[in-house]
């Protein structure tokens, strides 16, 4: 399908949707912002559990899939387990995961799931609005788009094989930039005393004693355990670079002030 502006013809891809969202807030928001973005929209579908989402995906074949994960109106399946039975049935169907579930477990689950051609997507609930249209435009082209704070997760997991969790992974970046306890604690709205307690899980998987114990050695904790972060390829120069943005962006958020 075509449409004509004066002399200049642009292509339209015609598709058809469905949106799996416990939340009807969501399910409209997102059905509106594709009409707005997308005039190829012929029609779209909507669901509001994981189990009607896969009764619909295999009935209606649509071109374009988008799932939540969690449904707290039904939790006898997840969204990647959804997604799962969907491509078992209809194996060409490009599914867009927009989620705030970041754990290693989903993201885990969804790459072990997904097929070896297919076209598939991954949105953080709080950068939908900003990456929707990028997102739809690549998983609708056949390719796959994955926001990046999901891309550096995967990266940091493909590189170890000893893979330490997101509270884990997130308490090395802040000490790798040189952030205290505190400063920490304001950026992931955390207390002080959960940030200590997220180092000391690291510390203990590192092998890392703590202060005052005789194999310390004159490095620090906080030292040892960048140190075997960069040693074992969990942190490199253009994540830490990439989460200092980040983090510079939430300070300004918040009211901290970094020197990143």
């Amino acid at each position: 399908m075509s449409a004509v502006t004066g002399d200049v013809e642009k292509e339209v891809r015609t598709f058809t949707a469905l949106i799996a969202d416990d939340h009807e807030f969501v399910r409209n928001w997102l059905r509106d912002e594709l009409t707005k973005n997308f005039p190829g929209l012929s029609s779209v579908a909507v669901s509001s559990t994981p189990g009607e989402a896969v009764s619909k995906a295999i009935s209606l074949k649509p071109d374009l899939i988008f799932l939540d994960i969690d449904f707290e109106n039904d939790r006898s399946i997840n969204g990647i387990e959804a997604a799962e039975r969907i491509w078992k049935e209809h194996a060409g169907a490009a599914i867009v995961i927009v989620s705030s579930h970041k754990g290693e477990i989903y993201i885990k689950h969804l790459y072990k799931v997904t097929p070896a051609d297919g076209a598939y997507g991954f949105i953080l609930k709080d950068k939908v609005a900003q990456y929707l249209v990028e997102a739809t435009n690549a998983v609708l082209s056949g390719d796959c788009w994955v926001d990046p704070e999901i891309k550096r997760i995967v990266s940091r997991l493909q590189r170890s094989n000893q893979s330490l969790s997101d509270n884990e992974y997130e308490a090395l970046i802040c000490i790798a930039l040189g952030l205290s306890d505190t400063t920490s604690g304001r950026l992931l709205c955390l207390t002080e005393k959960a940030i200590q307690a997220r180092l000391q899980l690291l510390y203990s998987k590192f092998g890392i004693p703590p202060k005052g114990d005789p194999n310390a050695g004159v490095f620090n904790p906080r030292c040892r355990a960048v140190r075997c972060g960069l040693q074992r390829g969990l942190i490199n120069e253009s994540e830490l670079q990439a989460w200092a943005a980040e983090f510079s962006s939430k300070a300004k958020e918040v009211g901290v002030e970094v020197d990143l």
